[in-house]
C-alpha cells in the first residue's frame, strides 16, 4: 500500500478543514448572520462574535442599573418579570459616554423613569416604545445637550413630566404622546430647549397643577398641541409659533377664573387679526391673552 507523503496529508487536511469552514459558514448563514459561504476564516470568527453580541440580553433588576456607566453603547435590555414595581429611575443617568440607548424589552411594565438618562451628554437620538404603565418621568432626559431626537410612545398614566428635556440645547424634533390627562405636573418640561422646533402628538395639561417656564426659552418653537390648561401659562419666548399651535391652545383650554395665556409681542404683531379672536375667546374662558 502506497504511503501518503507528508505533503499529501497536509494538503488534504487543509481541504478537509475548507470545507469544514464552509459548512460552518453556512450554517451561521442559516442562523442570521451576514457571511458568505467561501468567506475566510478571520470573518467567520467575526460573524461569531456578532452573533454573540446579539444573542446577550440583560436583565435589568433594580434603580440606578447602570448609573455612571462608562462605555459608549450597551447590550439589549430586558426588564425582568419578577422586578415589580419596576422602578428604573436613573437607569442611565450620567452615562457621559453612550452614545444610543440600547433596546429595552418589556419597557411597558416601567413605572417610575425619573431621571432615566439624565446627563447623558454624548446621547444624539432615543426612541422608547409605549410606556404603558410610566406615571413619572420627570428629568428623564434633562441634561442631554447633544440630544437632537426623540420619539415616545403613549405614556398615558403619566403625572409628574416637569424638567423632562430641562437644558437640551439642541433637540429639534419630539414626538411623545401625553393624552392621557393625568400630568400634574409639566413644570419646565422644555426649558433651555432652544433649538426646539416641533413637538408631534398632544399634552394634555386638563390635571396639571404646575407649567411654570415650561417653555421658556423655546425661541425657534413653531408646533406644539397644548389642550385643557386652567393655570397661567407662558409661551412668550416662542415668537415663532404657529397661528394652528395657539387657536389649539385658545379652543382647547378649560374655563377659569383670573388666569393668563402670555405670548410674544412679536408674535402679535405677525398675527394681529388673529391676535384679537383669540383674545375674545381666551376671555370668555377666563383668560387673560397677554403679549411680552
Amino acid at each position: 500500500m502506497e504511503q501518503k507523503s507528508s505533503k499529501q496529508r497536509a494538503e488534504e487536511a487543509v481541504l478537509d478543514l475548507k470545507g469544514k469552514l464552509r459548512q460552518l459558514n453556512k450554517t451561521l448563514a442559516s442562523k442570521g448572520a451576514t457571511i458568505d459561504e467561501n468567506a475566510p476564516l478571520v470573518d467567520t470568527i467575526k460573524a461569531v462574535e456578532g452573533m454573540k453580541e446579539q444573542a446577550v440580553t440583560m436583565s435589568i433588576f433594580k434603580r440606578q442599573q447602570f448609573l455612571g456607566y462608562v462605555d459608549e453603547s450597551l447590550p439589549p435590555l430586558r426588564i425582568s418579570e419578577g422586578y415589580k414595581p419596576a422602578l428604573i429611575d436613573y437607569c442611565f443617568a450620567q452615562n457621559r459616554a453612550l452614545k444610543s440607548l440600547p433596546s429595552i424589552e418589556n419597557i411597558g411594565v416601567a413605572v417610575n423613569l425619573s431621571s432615566f438618562a439624565s446627563s447623558c451628554g454624548s446621547l444624539t437620538e432615543v426612541s422608547l416604545g409605549a410606556l404603558t404603565n410610566a406615571t413619572d418621568i420627570s428629568s428623564a432626559f434633562s441634561g442631554c445637550y447633544s440630544l437632537t431626537s426623540v420619539a415616545i410612545g403613549a405614556a398615558p398614566k403619566v403625572t409628574n413630566a416637569s424638567y423632562l428635556f430641562y437644558g437640551c440645547s439642541n433637540l429639534k424634533d419630539v414626538s411623545i404622546d401625553l393624552s392621557g390627562g393625568l400630568l400634574t405636573n409639566f413644570a419646565y418640561a422644555f426649558n433651555s430647549c432652544s433649538s426646539l422646533r416641533r413637538v408631534t402628538g398632544t399634552i394634555d395639561l386638563s390635571s396639571a397643577n404646575s407649567a411654570a417656564a415650561a417653555f421658556q426659552g423655546c425661541s425657534l418653537l413653531e408646533e406644539v398641541r397644548i389642550k385643557g390648561i386652567k393655570v397661567d401659562f407662558d409661551l412668550s419666548a416662542c415668537a415663532n409659533l404657529s397661528v394652528e399651535s395657539v387657536k389649539y391652545l385658545v379652543d382647547n383650554a378649560q374655563s377659569v377664573t383670573g388666569k393668563s395665556i402670555t405670548l410674544a409681542r412679536a408674535w402679535q404683531t405677525a398675527h394681529q387679526d388673529e391676535a384679537r379672536e383669540y383674545a375674545q375667546k381666551a376671555t370668555a374662558k377666563g383668560f387673560a391673552l397677554t403679549f411680552r
